[in-house]
């Protein structure tokens, strides 16, 4: 390339020409500094701005497509993505975190892994992290973070994180191995774990709102040098474990002072907030209210402190390590006159600390008053004390005061007369009473108290959805008029929506008022619930009680369960008529009521109802509430599960068709004649008022009958089920359709099978009710394999889960399969079954000569058999007379079984338990409408007749013709005003009313709200 070049003394656009200077050399520089240009030029181009939608419709397309140092603007919108970063970009919405929603639906939503990004203005949600980094370098700022199953940011090095709102994730930030991190001004709450650093170094965390983290708002482990200065905690605090070097300043728990020393000794500590002392000696912890946070006050390799006259309450650590107080490898401490209550892991928890003396502390209501471990400890004052009890005084040793004590105090010192065990240690001066009532009291002018009576629940259990109702306590014990404040705190508050009928109470002297804590459950996890009774007299004076809820055990989304702590109080019970109720007595004087809504067709409506529970000690009666989830659609029939089902279970053997299926006992005649009892097909003996008061002799002769009658058809159905594709959505359209008429039907699962050669299992079980909720159906079943009884509650209320969009079907964890088939009260009108229980060969010659038999011969139109193993069952036209030779081929026994028509009814007959051997003969003649025969039987096989036997069983089975009677559309129907209209329906035929239809008439509009009959 040539240039040209002025005259020297001239200046030129961007060189200066100095006169002498050597042209030469003028020329060459000039020429470097074109060429180095023209490179510059080629590799680097100017940063762009994206806009998604507008250039690229997803966010990974226009990262794919940019390049470092561009910028991606995200208008507003959801987008359903996971995006993986891997160059430097900014990528921000256009107008904040609540106009753009990016959800990454199960995965990581951004994954950074390049240096240098910056993320800004996003709700990121629905994730597994929110933001994972794998980079360093990188700035995120304003998002909404929150919602996502793993960590809202999962951290790398030299990050800054700063005014985002992280909330609702599992941890909130998670640093592991993650050093040189600044995370300031975040408001951080309702994660699990708000920040939790493990084994990470010199990060700073400042002037963030930490609040409502269910478990720590900071956890440390194993992570020094870090700076956490200026934090906010609100119902949350910091945890440390192995964490050393750390600068903790100017935080505030409640409002209050957090006094974090290390290395310290010879320190006064009071008012505070939350105390943690690391390597610390003679430090004095006093006068503090250390309430709602993770853990009061935390001792860790710590020695020589005292810990006197502070109020610590309803700290929730859900570790082993946390609670009230805890010690950690802490020795030769004294803890003594402390009130340590409703702490939801443990009032006091020690793990290698020994020689500490703890005495004339009050233990009350925490989850579990103590946990040592490797630790061996003074649980009583070092010398005898002299103190008041009941107006008289004594001389002793004073131990604690532990609310779950069970001992007693024979000789009124109160001094319990048993220690209290504590793990390897024990208290064995236990009180009775308060420590300060040792002292002649305190008549205190403030004493709030707020308990759950015990003829009310402390725990309920209802499914999502349900809207449960607590009755709490709430009594003025001090000496003056006072105005009482109260708040509830549910441990896992994301999982619960609740509310207080009232938010305070004013109260004289001695008197009380039960207020209502209403709960509706959001999640089936366990889910405690502390309430908290605070004086607005004297702020320092606190009570608290728990309740517990949380989603049961049993499926049936119509289950509930009710706990009592009884203290030796009778209760009694009572519930609508739809309403099943069972008590069960569980230890420690307490009771659970579990509950079932049972409703009938009628009262599928109904949403709400009450349990009554009266105190039969005191005289005191309550009604709880119980709201079903509004979205229920229930469709049900008036089959019951407790009148309708058999009283004993399922049986029979097992029949395996080879190289097909497995079909267990009698399961399928077992739900096919309960279901035909209560349509009222077959008819019930005289005697007898319901199928569960049914004899079960009684019962198996007609299962039996329509067992073998209905044997092949059962077995088609059985390998169609198992072996088939199955449109198990039309299905249950089909069970839906039948359900909402009020007739229960049949379902026929499957199941798979590990068992050689056999490829599924079927079971047959009645449906008589549905509950939909969403797209989930939840079908409850009369499992005939569990009788309905007190033991079996209430798993006697089984249920499978049928997904209504997908199609997917379980029922027990195992049956995935299911047909709809309608109950059959006809077992073979135009047959005769004869079925033959083994070890036999049997042969059939009808009046014209025809045979068939179990080798496989068949020459009777319309006969048929099935031989499984040793059973044998025929299928005989009914019209015609048969002689049927048996011989036997082996020792042992066999049954013979009858069904044939007799006019519109049904004989079974049975022979059972008839001895053989290898040369006895049997034969019997069949001859239609004859059910008065005997059975011909010569046991040596010598041609002899030894015995001419008759039936063991011989039964007839009403068979109810079904009538109907319509009585068509009237020339003048009814108009379609609201009103009663009386008519009369006159039937040209004697009939058995068992269901009532009414049809709309077309053209009205009107429908019919309820009918009723008069003779």
């Amino acid at each position: 390339r040539y240039v040209k070049v002025r005259r020297p003394g001239v200046m030129m656009k961007g060189t200066k020409a100095v006169a002498g200077m050597n042209i030469k050399r003028l020329v060459y520089g000039i020429c470097v500094a074109f060429v180095l240009c023209a490179f510059v030029g080629v590799s680097v181009a100017f940063a762009r701005t994206i806009y998604v939608p507008d250039d690229y419709e997803k966010i990974q397309w226009a990262v794919d497509h940019a390049s470092a140092g561009d910028t991606i603007i995200v208008r507003d919108g959801i987008y359903y993505e996971s995006i993986t970063v891997s160059k430097q970009l900014t990528i921000k919405s256009e107008n904040g975190p609540a106009n753009c929603i990016v959800n990454g639906t199960g995965s990581d939503v951004f994954t950074l892994e390049a240096d240098g990004i910056r993320i800004e203005g996003f709700t990121i949600t629905g994730g597994g992290h929110g933001i994972y980094i794998r980079s360093n370098k990188n700035t995120i700022i304003n998002n909404n973070i929150c919602s996502n199953d793993d960590a809202g940011i999962y951290l790398s090095n030299n990050n800054s994180i700063s005014e985002n709102n992280i909330s609702n994730n599992d941890v909130g930030i998670y640093l592991l191995y993650s050093n040189k991190n600044s995370i300031s001004e975040n408001d951080i709450s309702s994660n699990n774990d708000g920040i939790c650093l493990k084994n990470s170094n010199n990060n700073i965390i400042s002037e963030n709102n930490i609040s409502s983290n269910n478990y720590d708002g900071i956890y440390l482990w194993d992570s020094n040098e870090n700076m956490i200065r200026k934090n906010k905690f609100i119902n949350d605090g910091i945890y440390v474990r192995y964490s050393y070097g750390n600068i903790v300043e100017n935080n505030t728990v409640n409002g209050k002072p957090l006094f974090y020393l290390e290395g310290e000794s010879d320190e006064f500590i009071d008012n505070a907030g939350q105390v943690i002392l690391v390597k610390c000696k003679n430090i004095t912890v006093m006068n503090s209210e250390l309430t709602n946070t993770n853990v009061g006050i935390e001792l860790w390799q710590s020695d020589n402190c005292l810990i006197s006259n502070n109020n610590i309450s309803n700290n929730w650590g859900i570790s082993i390590y946390e609670g009230g107080i805890s010690l950690y490898e802490s020795n030769n401490n004294i803890i003594s006159e402390n009130n340590i209550s409703s702490n939801n892991w443990f009032g006091i928890s020690l793990w290698y600390s020994s020689d500490n003396i703890i005495y004339m502390n009050n233990f009350i209501n925490n989850t579990e008053s103590v946990y040592s471990f490797d630790s061996t400890n003074i649980w009583n004052s070092t010398s005898q004390m002299t103190y008041t009890y009941e107006g008289r005084t004594y001389t002793n040793y004073l131990g604690n005061y532990w609310s779950d004590y069970k001992g007693s105090d024979a000789d009124e010192d109160g001094i319990g007369d048993t220690p209290y065990s504590i793990d390897g240690d024990k208290d064995n001066y236990p009180l009775m009473e308060r420590f300060e009532n040792y002292f002649g009291g305190v008549e205190e002018e403030y004493n709030p108290k707020v308990s759950v009576p015990p003829y009310a629940p402390f725990a309920e259990y209802g499914h999502v959805g349900t809207n449960l109702t607590f009755i709490i306590k709430v009594e003025n014990k001090g000496t003056k008029e006072d105005t009482i404040d109260l708040t509830a705190r549910p441990y896992y508050p994301a999982l619960l929506d609740i509310y207080l009928s009232k938010d305070s109470v004013t109260l004289s002297p001695s008197e009380s008022e039960l207020i209502y804590l209403n709960v509706t459950v959001k999640s089936k996890s366990y889910n405690p619930i502390t309430i908290t009774a605070t004086s607005e007299g004297d702020d320092t004076k606190v009570s608290s009680c728990e309740v517990k809820t949380g989603g049961p055990t049993p499926l049936n989304p119509l289950y509930f369960s009710f706990w009592f702590d009884t203290k030796g109080h009778a209760l009694a019970f009572n519930a609508p008529e739809y309403v099943k109720l069972n008590e069960i007595s569980q230890p420690e004087e307490k009771k659970e009521l579990e509950i079932v809504f049972d409703p009938k067709s009628s009262q599928t409506g109904i949403r709400e109802f009450y349990v009554e529970i009266t105190d039969e000690t005191s005289g005191e009666t309550v009604k709880i509430p119980i709201k079903l989830n509004p979205d229920y659609n229930i469709i049900a029939t008036d089959f019951d599960v407790s009148e309708d089902g058999y009283n004993f279970p399922n049986y029979g053997k097992i029949i395996v068709i080879p190289n097909l299926i497995e079909i267990g006992g009698r399961c399928y005649p077992m739900s096919e004649t309960s279901a035909l009892y209560f349509i009222g097909a077959i008819e019930l003996p005289k005697d007898v008022k319901s199928v569960y008061t049914m004899q079960e002799e009684k019962a198996k002769k007609v299962i039996d009958s329509y067992f073998w009658a209905h044997f092949l058809d059962n077995l088609k159905i059985g390998m169609h089920v198992g072996l088939d594709p199955i449109n198990e959505q039309n299905e249950y359209q089909k069970l839906k359709d039948n359900l909402t008429k009020g007739e229960p039907m049949m379902l026929i699962m499957a199941k798979p099978t590990v068992i050689p050669g056999v490829h599924a299992y079927i079971h047959a079980v009645l449906a008589y009710k549905i509950i939909e909720i969403g797209d989930t159906a939840y079908i409850l079943i009369y499992e005939n394999e569990i009788p309905y009884s007190i033991t079996n509650f209430p798993i006697a209320f089984p249920c499978a889960v049928f997904n209504m969009t997908s199609g997917e079907f379980n029922y027990a964890d195992s049956f995935t399969k299911f047909v709809v088939q309608k109950p059959n009260p006809y077992p073979k009108p135009d047959t005769t079954t004869l079925a033959i229980e083994c070890p036999v060969n049997a042969t059939i010659t009808d009046q014209y000569g025809r045979i068939i038999a179990d080798n496989g011969t068949n020459e009777i139109p319309n006969a048929s058999m099935i031989i499984t193993n040793e059973t044998k069952v025929f299928y005989l036209p009914a019209d015609l007379t048969y002689s049927v030779d048996i011989d036997a081929y082996d020792t042992g026994t066999f049954n013979f079984t009858r069904v044939s028509p007799v006019g519109n009814d049904i004989s079974i007959t049975k022979f059972e338990d008839i001895s053989v051997t290898e040369s006895t003969k049997v034969s019997v003649e069949i001859v239609p409408n004859v059910t008065n025969y005997t059975m011909s039987i010569d046991y040596n096989g010598d041609g002899k007749i030894d015995e001419e036997k008759s039936p063991d069983v011989s039964e007839t089975i009403v068979i109810i013709e079904e009538n109907i009677f319509d009585t068509g559309a009237p020339e003048n129907p009814y108009p379609s005003i609201s009103g009663t209209f009386n008519g009369t329906i006159t039937p040209y035929k004697t009939i058995i009313v068992k269901n009532l239809y009414t049809y709309p008439c077309e053209g009205t509009g009107g429908h019919t709200e309820y009918v009723r009959i008069y003779n």
